[in-house]
């Protein structure tokens, strides 16, 4: 009887020994799972993305950055946890939780805003924040249901490889994205010269007509081509007395302010030009149907990353000079 339970004790620990080594795995493996999803985000986003689509709090975040450093900032630190998350489990759960909760506290955000993307692609492709939220939360419970705190044994750390992966994540950010700039206030051209688009344009531009919260100078009492604007268009070839406004096709403020100035008719008699701002796929998003009566377009030139403005700007133009800049939105 003596050796029968002896026998029984060892069969138990052996038995608990092995489910312990399971449990361990499976969350290390739900811990990888969970780091690979953020992986193939932060991917998509250092590839394609755009800083203009950060979510709002992470632009106004240390509001006097620059918002490409920002960008580049936050794919570091995301691609950071991912390795570490990899490369060492026991590490990165705590990481990844405080990752994610942050992620969905946003995204609650957003959708009490109103949003319709989240964003986290950095807008390479549009996601509805509950969707989103759906997919971190998932990926935080079964993170913290394996209990990673109790089953994951403390292992050696492979220093050879996550000092090299941690090198990676913060150099690639800066390799990738390019925060180049052109001049704030272009050369203006010289009587007979003519007007020509830099032969280095940047992968992405904030334009900036009256923003308080930019670091960019207001264009309001500056000649058209003494603002951004003058970089990316030969201003001079446009109406200099007339109504000038930014707008996405994409945009519904944009369609809204187009129906009214149609159905007002002292502002349909007026001449308007719209600067389109181009969007990928823009197309296959389009709110604007209907235009003002009177009006001259000119397009922004693509760039791979986009610009950073929200529309519609409305600027009044007298002589060539902005008089004054409204964004019109509800």
């Amino acid at each position: 009887m003596q050796a029968m339970s002896v026998f029984g004790t060892f069969s138990r620990r052996v038995v608990d020994k092995e489910n312990f080594v399971a449990r361990g795995l499976f969350a290390s493996a739900t811990i990888r799972a969970a780091a690979l999803w953020v992986f193939s985000v932060v991917l998509i986003k250092l590839v394609k993305g755009s800083p203009s689509d950060l979510p709002v709090m992470v632009r106004d975040f240390l509001g006097s950055m620059d918002l490409g450093l920002k960008f580049q900032l936050v794919i570091a630190i995301e691609l950071s946890i991912v390795f570490i998350a990899f490369l060492r489990p026991r590490w990165g759960w705590p990481l990844l939780t405080a990752l994610f909760t942050l992620f969905i506290a946003m995204l609650v955000t957003m959708i009490a805003q109103g949003a319709t993307s989240c964003g986290c692609f950095g807008g390479a492709i549009k996601i509805k924040p509950g969707t989103m939220m759906f997919i971190d939360a998932v990926c935080l419970m079964l993170m913290l249901t394996n209990r990673p705190w109790i089953y994951l044994p403390a292992k050696p750390v492979r220093w050879g490889l996550l000092i090299p992966a941690l090198a990676v994540a913060w150099i690639a950010p800066f390799l990738a994205f390019k925060n180049e700039k052109l001049p704030v206030v272009p050369a203006v051209v010289a009587p007979g010269q003519a007007w020509h688009l830099p032969e280095k344009l940047p992968e992405f531009q904030v334009l900036n007509p009256d923003d308080p919260n930019d670091r960019n100078p207001s264009w309001i009492g500056k000649p058209l081509r003494e603002t951004t604007l003058g970089a990316y268009l030969d201003v001079d070839t446009l109406p200099q007395d007339a109504t000038w406004i930014l707008y996405r096709i994409t945009c519904e403020h944009c369609a809204k302010e187009f129906l009214d100035i149609a159905a007002d008719p002292e502002r349909a008699a007026k001449l308007y030009v719209l600067i389109h701002i181009p969007e990928d796929n823009e197309e296959n998003a389009r709110q604007v149907h209907q235009y003002p009566p009177i009006m001259m377009e000119a397009s922004l030139p693509p760039l791979p990353r986009g610009y950073m403005v929200q529309t519609p700007w409305v600027l009044e133009v007298e002589g060539g000079v902005v008089k004054s800049a409204k964004l019109v939105v509800e």
